[in-house]
């Protein structure tokens, strides 16, 4: 795995899904420090942001959503 020595690097952003299935929502905070400030505040400044990311990146929102706007 060629890229597993950059997991440290201040440009990356590693995370497991093992992390992700088991907190997601600690997973997520830590992903928007590492965006930047902005994005902690926004969710520190509305906690209904965090349960919005949560709602469409879980699993179950995207199995249930996955042929919308597809055309068959």
């Amino acid at each position: 795995m060629w890229w597993y020595p950059h997991r440290n690097d201040p440009n990356v952003f590693y995370t497991t899904f093992e992390n992700m299935k088991n907190n997601a929502s600690a997973v997520t905070l830590d992903l928007a420090k590492f965006l930047g400030e902005e994005y902690i505040e926004a969710i520190e400044k509305d906690s209904a942001v965090l349960d919005n990311i949560l709602l469409y990146s879980g699993l179950d929102y995207m199995k249930e959503e996955r042929d919308y706007g597809i055309r068959k």
